[in-house]
């Protein structure tokens, strides 16, 4: 039943938005430690306006239908050219977040980084809670993968 209603909550809150990109996880870890299976498959980080216009982001899990989701603030954004030449924006902010799975809230430091490459936008976002656990996950920005690279995922 709980899971009935965290779908419900997260459809309606989902459709009340109007998503930015979204990011599609292909490896996971919590303190350096492999999680991936936990986010596989389907997993991903959403970045999307909420109807008041607030710039928020969530990383779902479909596997446990669980989510932490919350608002962004304090965002800056470099970009340059990696050690390949290809373009690399780096985006930082502050995330209030609340798990569904737990309740929990909290407040947490975001680092998006993202390489514009031939095969799709590659990327790797870093998040540190306020105990200081680190969140690390990579993959690729979803719709942005070439048709070889789409070919090898399904």
């Amino acid at each position: 039943m709980k899971n009935l209603i965290l779908l419900l909550v997260s459809t309606f809150c989902f459709s009340q938005q109007s998503t930015i990109e979204k990011l599609i996880i292909l490896d996971a870890r919590d303190n350096d430690k492999n999680i991936t299976e936990y986010y596989l498959p389907g997993g991903y980080i959403v970045f999307y306006y909420r109807t008041d216009g607030e710039l928020s982001m969530a990383t779902v899990v479909n596997k446990s239908r669980s989510q932490s989701y919350g608002r962004l603030s304090t965002k800056s954004k470099t970009t340059t050219v990696d050690k390949d030449g290809f373009r690399k924006d780096v985006h930082n902010y502050k995330w209030s977040y609340e798990n569904s799975y737990n309740n929990k809230v909290g407040t947490a430091s975001v680092r998006v980084e993202k390489v514009y490459k031939p095969q799709g936008v590659a990327f790797i976002c870093k998040i540190v809670l306020e105990n200081m656990d680190i969140l690390m996950y990579s993959g690729y920005k979803d719709g942005t993968q070439s048709e070889e690279v789409s070919e090898m995922l399904n």
